[in-house]
C-alpha cells in the first residue's frame, strides 16, 4: 500500500511540475499545454517575479500580456518580463476558442551577464 501511495505521489508531482508556472485560466482548465522548451525564467539585473494574464489565439501565439502582480519596481525589468511573456507559445488547435486566457508567473534571476540591449514594447 505504501509503495502504491508513493508511486501515485511521485507521478502527481512530476506531472504538475511541467506546468508549475501556469497558475490558472481557461488554458489550464482545458489542459492546453505550452510548447516544448518553454522557459519561465530569464536572466536579468535583479531577482524578481511577475504574474501575467495572457490572451492566446488558436495558433498558440500570445496576443496580449497584462501584468497582474509583481515584486519588481523597475519598469525596465517589468518590460523584460512582458517581452518574454509575449514570446511564449502554446499548443495550437482549431478546437480551442478564438482566444484563450492563461495566468502565468515568470521569474527573473539575477545574472552576471544580463541582457545588454532592452527592447521597449509600446502597446
Amino acid at each position: 500500500m505504501k509503495s502504491i501511495l508513493l508511486t501515485f505521489l511521485s507521478i502527481l508531482t512530476l506531472s504538475s511540475h511541467a506546468q508549475a508556472q501556469l497558475t490558472g485560466g481557461a488554458v489550464v482548465a482545458e489542459g492546453r499545454d505550452v510548447a516544448e522548451g518553454t522557459v519561465f525564467q530569464i536572466d536579468g539585473i535583479k531577482d524578481g517575479w511577475a504574474s501575467f494574464v495572457l490572451a492566446v489565439d488558436r495558433t498558440g501565439k500570445v496576443t496580449s500580456a497584462e501584468i497582474q502582480e509583481t515584486n519588481l519596481s523597475s519598469s525596465i525589468d517589468k518590460m523584460q518580463l512582458k517581452k518574454h511573456a509575449m514570446k511564449l507559445k502554446f499548443q495550437p488547435g482549431t478546437h480551442y476558442p478564438k482566444f484563450h486566457n492563461a495566468e502565468v508567473r515568470l521569474t527573473m534571476i539575477k545574472s552576471e551577464n544580463p541582457p545588454q540591449e532592452i527592447e521597449i514594447i509600446i502597446d
